[in-house]
């Protein structure tokens, strides 16, 4: 919610924000459960690669194969002390323009 990315997508970026406003409601009602959002990154699907075009890039810079590594990691280090309740970057961002810069990012 911190940062804007112009995508003629509004419905889109709403349920986006409804899935992670869903994920904060169900940290704090279920203290038993790890829950928290993760953004998968620019991937390079069908949807992807759409979005990518209409921005001047040939097809989205983030392969699957590094989406799901960066997922999984970020599922295989969760704390419900130190990852759950909020929104997570697929991994740490490098110096490209279309990585999100922090690991959490706000909403």
């Amino acid at each position: 919610m911190g940062r804007y990315f112009h995508a003629q997508a509004g419905v889109y970026g709403s349920s986006k924000a409804a899935g992670n406003f869903l994920a904060k409601v169900l940290d704090t009602e279920n203290p038993e459960l790890i829950v928290f959002a993760i953004h998968p990154g620019w991937v390079t699907t069908d949807m992807g690669n759409v979005g990518a075009v209409a921005n001047g890039l040939p097809s989205a810079p983030v392969t699957v194969e590094d989406s799901v590594a960066g997922i999984l990691s970020r599922i295989d280090r969760a704390t419900k002390e130190k990852s759950s309740g909020k929104f997570w970057n697929f991994k740490t961002a490098s110096d490209n323009p279309w990585d999100v810069e922090i690991e959490e990012i706000p909403w």
